[in-house]
């Protein structure tokens, strides 16, 4: 299952690229809307509980994170299977999903190389 947000643009080839990484849980990078209008720098969708410093951009390739957000991500059916949505009845919030395939054994996989495009006004994108 392939996650894509209605305002997220990823690369043309995006999805060879992503299942060329044969992994249950694999995503793209993308970045938060209107920081900079908040005086914040650019921040990508993604968290590690214990390090907020987004170092893991640095490394080329895959990354293991602990959630990633749903904008550019690919799940295999066994993975996908593995949250419900009632993960995000209680308040529409990535966090609990992703938790939950982290308890399952499953790690949460990011591509340092493929970009996404966020947009964010008619002007520009995140």
């Amino acid at each position: 299952m392939f996650f894509v947000g209605a305002d997220t643009i990823p690369p043309l080839d995006v999805l060879p690229r992503l299942l060329a990484h044969d992994k249950p849980v694999v995503g793209g990078v993308y970045y938060g809307r209107n920081q900079a209008d908040n005086g914040n720098p650019k921040a990508a969708v993604a968290w590690k509980h214990e390090d907020f410093s987004q170092q893991w951009l640095e490394t080329k390739g895959l990354v293991e994170l602990d959630g990633m957000g749903m904008d550019c991500v690919l799940f295999n059916r066994e993975a996908f299977t593995a949250f419900s949505y009632s993960d995000w009845e209680v308040n529409d919030d990535d966090y609990p999903a992703y938790d939950r395939l982290k308890t399952k054994g499953y790690k949460c996989l990011r591509d340092t190389t493929i970009i996404c495009k966020h947009y964010d006004t008619a002007e520009s994108y995140a």
